[in-house]
């Protein structure tokens, strides 16, 4: 696995003389909304009490959080390559903002099976489509407030990901405070250029490691990463075989 600090822009080196599908042709956003999101319920957030799955409020801004992921999927990728991972008993919230999507490209689960259902379901849809895909996988609770930034390391990401090595390139970011209910990357020391591998990962430290991590590079997980289909695949057969014959 490698991991890509979301901090700085990056340039893409050529392919040489074999003629390869453009990056924007190859890749996929999967947005990943069936969670159940349920951490917020019952709060309020100015002045509003939360009534629904975090991923479909709006916290003052224009869009829900699934539709900002929506914008920020097509940013990456034409609207025929977006395929969100939904929730059938959250339908009230999720159809209005998911209207204008080809039905085929909007997965609807009957029940809430855990993250690697949901990303498995999104990778043999898109394995059916296309043979040679790179996929973006995006969770849909984020608030992002420079997108530019963001969307560099994304295309960073694609890029790597596209390598002969088919990596894993989970994106980073450099931590503004020692948070302590966030998951944190720590990459390996030095090695060239801004696509490292990681050293390990740390699930809500304690304030004291929060501290230390920062100290020693640690990043903020984002959850969002860049992968070659067949690579994931691969990472599945090899992680969870049982899941991946039960499909």
């Amino acid at each position: 696995m490698r991991v890509a600090p979301s901090r700085t822009s990056w340039t893409e080196h050529g392919s040489g003389d074999r003629h390869e599908r453009a990056p924007r042709e190859r890749t996929w956003a999967v947005l990943l909304a069936g969670g159940e999101g349920t951490r917020l319920l019952g709060a309020s957030v100015a002045g509003a009490r939360i009534d629904r799955p975090k991923q479909f409020c709006r916290f003052g801004r224009d869009d829900s959080l699934l539709g900002s992921t929506l914008l920020r999927a097509r940013r990456a990728t034409d609207l025929a390559h977006v395929l969100p991972v939904v929730a059938e008993h959250h339908r009230t919230w999720w159809r209005p903002e998911l209207h204008h999507l080809p039905d085929a490209n909007v997965l609807v689960q009957p029940q809430n099976r855990g993250t690697a259902v949901a990303l498995l379901h999104a990778l043999v849809h898109v394995l059916v489509r296309d043979d040679d895909p790179i996929l973006v996988v995006y969770p849909c609770d984020h608030g992002v407030d420079e997108e530019g930034p963001l969307q560099r390391a994304v295309d960073r990401a694609v890029h790597a990901a596209s390598g002969p090595e088919r990596p894993l390139v989970l994106l980073g970011v450099s931590p503004k405070a020692p948070e302590t209910q966030y998951g944190w990357i720590v990459p390996e020391r030095g090695g060239p250029g801004l696509v490292r591998a990681v050293h390990r990962f740390e699930e809500k430290p304690s304030l004291r490691d929060a501290c230390a991590l920062m100290q020693q590079g640690g990043l903020w997980n984002s959850l969002i990463f860049a992968v070659s289909g067949r690579g994931l695949l691969g990472l599945f057969l090899k992680s969870v075989p049982r899941l991946v014959e039960a499909y």
